[in-house]
């Protein structure tokens, strides 16, 4: 496979968050459901995971931490930094790479700093990025993205969101009633996620 067929980058889940972004107890609120009655649990944690899925998707982010792989075929050129296309990246925990003999190796953790707010890697004054094989996946990169470990720490703005696209799927789940009123609030909210939020690599 020559390199300009190769796919640039890929990114792999490791390790999914510990807890939902939203409860389910938020939901039944959001939507006016009573606390006690179970019947919709099912469908609701189900439409709390879909759409937790969807707002992660739309702002290239992560709610709640989760363990990424990052792969791609080379360092970048020049000494330029490495973009991560997760965000907020709270640690990098292991670069490593496939140098040029073909052996494996891990970059010295002192070569190499995390910018967490452009989520970025780039180097130490003086340093290089070192020479890789010319294959697919010769750099890895091993990362935590999100905004802590727990429900506290996801913004509102964001569970807001999760919580409108339930309401949107629970009660219009066609999207045929209410003149697109879930849409439009939904993808205002969004907008205001990504002016607010992220951060362009």
């Amino acid at each position: 496979m020559s390199q300009t067929a190769m796919t640039p980058w890929t990114l792999l889940r490791k390790s999914g968050p510990q807890q939902r972004a939203v409860t389910l107890s938020q939901a039944k609120q959001t939507l006016r459901l009573s606390q006690t009655d179970t019947s919709h649990d099912a469908d609701l944690l189900e439409a709390i995971d879909a759409a937790t899925e969807q707002v992660e998707h739309d702002i290239d982010g992560a709610c709640i931490d989760q363990e990424f792989t990052y792969f791609a075929n080379a360092f970048p050129r020049a000494g330029q930094p490495m973009a991560l296309p997760k965000h907020p990246v709270s640690v990098v925990s292991e670069v490593a790479y496939i140098d040029s003999d073909g052996a494996d190796q891990v970059l010295d953790v002192g070569t190499y700093l995390l910018d967490e707010g452009r989520r970025q890697v780039y180097l130490v004054a003086g340093e290089s990025w070192p020479s890789t094989q010319p294959q697919q996946n010769a750099v890895t990169v091993t990362f935590t993205a999100g905004y802590g470990a727990t429900i506290d720490k996801v913004p509102r703005l964001l569970k807001r969101a999760i919580l409108i696209q339930v309401g949107r799927w629970f009660y219009d789940p066609g999207g045929e009633q209410d003149g697109g009123k879930w849409e439009t609030a939904y993808d205002n909210i969004i907008q205001r996620v990504l002016a607010s939020f992220y951060v362009a690599g």
